[in-house]
């Protein structure tokens, strides 16, 4: 062998070492690369303390996402499955028991992770035959009612709204948890607002008193091996959870001003306050035209429907339990 081919073997192996320093090199790369995509996948599954400024600005430019028919009174349920649950996932079979079912989707938990941006107001609805799809009937014919409230937030895996209905027992564990958390969002020094604490809903099965079993949805704060609860403290995650705040609130005032019932007679109040506005704007185009008695008869009439508060259980209903 020459001095030249040996300087040419010389030289491959130079440019073979030199190639594959680059294919490490560009492995050590990509899998850096791979690495810090997977913190940040973490960081928005988790929704820990520290988010990235990369995901804060996703976050902060698709705010609105999911959020467009929320006002409009579009509520994107979320429920646990039951046994007679029609709820069917996208290929059209029935979900099993005990998962959580988020409607929009139609897509499958066995736990969820959110932020509770609102609870409604308490208000009375008619109960729902299932078989029927007609409202239960009481002894007089007047319609069953029972007490509700919507609890409404987000999904922390996707940033997705939801809303729950809040009835019966499911109703009783939702307020054991909003009383359990009161002393925290009403510290006098520190206080922590409810939209900040991290949850986990679970699905408890639980037999009732008529001898049935069905599911209710448990509420507990995320907590670390000290037993202290977890929140969202990042400011940019905090500014998405706020900005869904409104929306929320305003579907339930549209929801419940076309759903609420009188608790006792189980008529829509939305009919009632009809009748009563149109009785007033009868008075007024009337009241020059009618004789003394005929205006002292509206006059009667009308100030029956005066004590009558279409809102009334705004305040007290927040208290009455289900029946």
């Amino acid at each position: 062998m020459n001095a030249q081919q040996k300087w040419r073997e010389t030289g491959e192996k130079l440019k073979a070492e030199a190639a594959a320093r680059v294919a490490q090199e560009e492995t050590a790369e990509t899998e850096v690369e791979m690495e810090l995509d997977q913190r940040r996948q973490l960081a928005v599954q988790v929704q820990g303390i520290e988010v990235t400024s990369e995901v804060a600005d996703i976050f902060k430019a698709t705010s609105d996402i999911g959020m467009e028919n929320v006002s409009q009174g579009s509520l994107p349920q979320l429920k646990v499955t039951e046994v007679n649950s029609k709820d069917r996932l996208f290929d059209g079979s029935k979900p099993p028991a005990g998962k959580f079912f988020y409607a929009p989707t139609k897509e499958l938990y066995d736990e969820v992770e959110v932020s509770i941006l609102t609870v409604s107001r308490g208000f009375w609805t008619t109960v729902i035959d299932i078989k029927t799809n007609e409202p239960k009937r009481n002894p007089d014919g007047t319609a069953q009612t029972r007490f509700n409230q919507l609890v409404g937030g987000l999904l922390m895996s996707t940033m997705q709204p939801f809303v729950i209905f809040a009835a019966g027992t499911r109703w009783k564990a939702m307020n054991d948890f909003v009383k359990s958390i009161k002393p925290l969002t009403k510290h006098k020094t520190s206080p922590i607002p409810m939209y900040a604490f991290r949850v986990m809903l679970i699905s408890e099965l639980i037999s009732t008193s008529g001898g049935n079993e069905n599911h209710i949805i448990k509420y507990s704060l995320i907590r670390n091996d000290k037993n202290q609860a977890q929140i969202n403290s990042n400011k940019n995650t905090i500014d998405v959870l706020l900005a869904g705040i409104d929306p929320l609130k305003e579907a339930f005032d549209s929801f419940i001003s076309v759903k609420e019932v009188d608790r006792f007679s189980g008529e829509l109040l939305a009919n009632q306050v009809q009748e009563l506005n149109t009785h007033q704007f009868e008075r007024k185009v009337e009241a020059s035209e009618v004789s003394a008695q005929a205006e002292a008869t509206f006059n009667a009439i009308t100030q029956e429907n005066i004590d009558f508060n279409p809102f009334s259980t705004s305040e007290e209903g927040s208290n009455i339990p289900p029946f």
